[in-house]
């Protein structure tokens, strides 16, 4: 009885240090002859192919980081336990990976935020801060030239959850000293009021409104603002465009909105690169407009260009689904383009550039991120001047 005991546990250890041994193999010998597609987690690029080993490559270590680098991401099983090894770490101590320098942290109440938008919150200057003066003065200078040519420009001002909901930030993130400096943004205000620029802060439209919703303005597992807050920013660019006399959009509510359980794929973008393996517990009842009009539709819709950052996803799906400016294109951080109602984009060639159809656009608007005030369209307005002051030169245009 004790021999048949003593070789069942012989038989559980060798089966155990089999198994052990066939979980420490599995990466080398998925990488050498693929067992399992290695699937990336989401937000994060796959291992570079196996490089030549040369003695140059080894001596600068390059060959060997970029081995280690295939140990873990060619694997088999870098996306299974990543998603488990968030999941257990976000659980027991309220923050999503204690292994990747990621860019999404959990707030209170189950927000989840970018870190990216931590040293704003903090005031602190930007580095390009010096570039704001000229930078105001070209958009003043192009506002006015495009006016001439009937053309309106638009500056607005985005938010980011942190700066509208600053109470939903862990302390531990928040330098106590910030509140001694002036907000980045403060500045670009100031500079905006002093030269007469045309802009829009949606910031100061959905801290005003935030008492008369029942929810936030952005979802918890969301980067960006939800349908509602999206709606009053293009309701409130509509209402500036008509309080200056120029092409509009047709007027519309956003009141009407209905509240689903769970929230869409395009509130869901900042956790599905959180990479947790149940990402169901994020989710809150998440609203959506249901447009109404209070204008007749009319027969020629404004020609429209959207200029910036992922915030006017949202405003180009509005233009198009709503049917305000279906033919209107978005040039997404002046780097790449597509025409509302696409899914995917093109590269953008600066120097193929039709400035004959960029520039008999009724509407221009051009988003800036509260964030990084400074950073406003990216190359676009000096190289929209650029063109309109050689052109001006050749034929001046007539008030």
């Amino acid at each position: 009885m004790e021999a048949t005991s003593s070789k069942s546990a012989i038989g559980i250890k060798v089966a155990f240090l089999a198994l052990v041994g066939l979980f420490l193999a599995f990466p080398i010998l998925n990488d050498l002859r693929p067992i399992v597609t290695e699937r990336a987690p989401a937000g994060m690029p796959m291992a570079n192919p196996a490089p030549p080993l040369s003695r140059q490559a080894f001596l600068k270590r390059s060959w060997q980081k970029t081995l280690e680098t295939r140990a873990k991401r060619s694997s088999g099983l870098w996306y299974p336990l990543t998603l488990l090894a968030n999941e257990i770490y976000s659980r027991g101590f309220g923050q999503i990976s204690a292994f990747n320098v990621g860019s999404v942290r959990v707030g209170h109440d189950n927000q989840l935020f970018q870190t990216a938008h931590l040293s704003a919150l903090n005031h602190k200057r930007p580095k390009n801060i010096n570039k704001l003066e000229q930078r105001v003065a070209d958009i003043k200078e192009l506002q006015d030239r495009l006016k001439v040519r009937g053309t309106s420009l638009i500056i607005v001002v985005t938010p980011n959850m942190a700066h509208l909901y600053p109470e939903l930030i862990p302390a531990g993130y928040l330098d106590p000293s910030r509140e001694k400096r002036v907000h980045p943004y403060e500045l670009v205000e100031k500079a905006f009021n002093d030269k007469g620029v045309i802009y829009v802060d949606t910031v100061d439209v959905l801290k005003e409104a935030q008492s008369k919703v029942p929810f936030r303005f952005f979802a918890p597992s969301a980067s960006h603002w939800n349908d509602v807050a999206s709606c009053l920013g293009l309701r409130a660019i509509n209402a500036k465009l008509k309080e200056m006399g120029e092409r509009s959009f047709r007027a519309f509510s956003c009141d009407n909105y209905t509240v689903e359980p769970e929230p869409r794929s395009k509130d869901r973008d900042l956790l599905k690169i959180a990479n947790v393996l149940f990402p169901e517990r994020f989710h809150k009842p998440t609203p959506y407009v249901s447009i109404t009009y209070q204008e007749p539709e009319t027969a020629a819709q404004p020609s429209t260009l959207l200029v910036g950052t992922s915030y006017l996803f949202a405003l180009s799906e509005h233009l198009y689904e709503w049917n305000l400016a279906k033919a209107h294109k978005l040039y997404f951080y002046f780097r790449q383009w597509r025409y509302g109602g696409e899914e995917a984009f093109h590269s953008l060639s600066k120097k193929s550039l039709d400035w004959d159809e960029i520039l008999s656009n009724d509407i221009i608007i051009v988003n800036v991120g509260i964030g990084n005030p400074v950073t406003i369209g990216y190359g676009f307005i000096e190289a929209a001047l650029a063109e309109l002051k050689k052109r001006d030169l050749v034929a001046p245009p007539s008030r």
